[in-house]
């Protein structure tokens, strides 16, 4: 069996990430990914978010700190 090519959206927000997954989502309802393939994607996705949250997250503290200070 030859590895599946499949393409997800560019991620940089959480948002994105959702898309990702609806894309997993319809792939395997497609027939263009199996189930387990669909699987490891999700994983692969769920790690990422949480890396994406925490950048976001992080960045908005900063923001809030440099209007803390600016006051």
């Amino acid at each position: 069996m030859h590895p599946s090519i499949f393409q997800l959206p560019e991620i940089t927000t959480a948002h994105d990430v959702l898309k990702a997954v609806q894309c997993v989502t319809q792939a395997i309802t497609d027939g263009n990914i199996t189930p387990s393939e669909g699987e490891a994607l999700a994983r692969i996705l769920n790690i990422h978010a949480s890396a994406v949250e925490l950048y976001e997250f992080e960045d908005a503290l900063n923001q809030l700190e440099q209007k803390g200070s600016a006051l």
